[in-house]
């Protein structure tokens, strides 16, 4: 699927219609979540999965940079060492559905907006293409199973949160859903009131003492945002008996990702 000749970036240097470089720090965070997550199902005192849900899926995979793949080489991030041998080591850099399915064999359900990539997706087995007018849609028509795993990665998230948020903690009472949040607080008053407002929001909810918030810098030389994820867990999850070593799992890779940063700012060579 990948293809050597696509770019993040138009040839001018300016950001292509993908808007992000596949393999930065924050799909970093996004798949090491998503390896504890699942590897921890798949195991003793974990919850059982019944379906993984990926309304934003973007393409399957995409090509992977020489820096984007040297970064990731010293990382040292045990959590995706799953993708080495399926992605990385033939340079490409897999999509959270993708790496899923290497996690997950089960029922795959999977939407993007555009029609070429639905039309990737079609051609992986064992994955089904909804049908629907936006994401948004999709994840409000839905219903949960018990044991559902719903990934929610649309760009902005921040920007839609008053409305996105309450239909997602509606879900979460049966299925776990997983987000990503590109946190700008850090450029202005009005983005941190905006972020604040969100998690004082969140904080004012049942899932105030359940869910968790994982993050990373955006840029291991200038931070000028974080990449976060957050974890809203399904019936199953919480009450299931592993569910503290999880929260620890999830901990441990951010941890370790924040490591790798500090060690990729503190010593550079030419």
């Amino acid at each position: 699927m990948a293809s050597g000749a696509w770019s993040w970036k138009g040839k001018d240097g300016s950001g292509g219609a993908l808007r992000y470089e596949p393999g930065n720090w924050g799909d970093m965070l996004k798949l090491s979540w998503l390896g504890a997550f699942l590897s921890w199902c798949a195991g003793p005192g974990g919850a059982a999965t019944a379906r993984y849900v990926d309304p934003f899926a973007g393409a399957v995979e995409y090509p992977l940079e020489e820096r984007v793949a040297s970064r990731f080489g010293h990382s040292g991030l045990a959590e995706l060492e799953f993708a080495r041998r399926p992605f990385l080591e033939r340079k490409a850099w897999p999509s959270a559905a993708a790496a899923a399915r290497v996690l997950f064999p089960g029922p795959c359900t999977v939407f993007d907006i555009d029609d070429d990539r639905r039309n990737q997706w079609r051609a992986v087995g064992g994955v089904t293409v909804a049908e629907a007018e936006s994401a948004w849609r999709l994840l409000a028509d839905l219903r949960p199973r018990d044991g559902d795993v719903w990934l929610v990665d649309p760009y902005d998230y921040l920007a839609e949160w008053r409305a996105a948020t309450p239909l997602l903690l509606e879900k979460a009472g049966t299925a776990t859903v997983i987000v990503y949040l590109h946190n700008r607080s850090a450029n202005n008053a009005e983005a941190f009131a905006a972020y604040r407002a969100f998690r004082n929001f969140l904080d004012g909810t049942a899932f105030r003492p359940l869910y968790c918030l994982g993050r990373a810098a955006a840029d291991a030389f200038l931070p000028r945002a974080h990449h976060e994820m957050l974890l809203l867990p399904g019936s199953g999850v919480r009450n299931s008996p592993g569910w503290p070593a999880l929260r620890d799992r999830l901990e441990k890779a951010c941890v370790d990702l924040m490591r790798a940063q500090h060690r990729a700012a503190a010593f550079i060579t030419a």
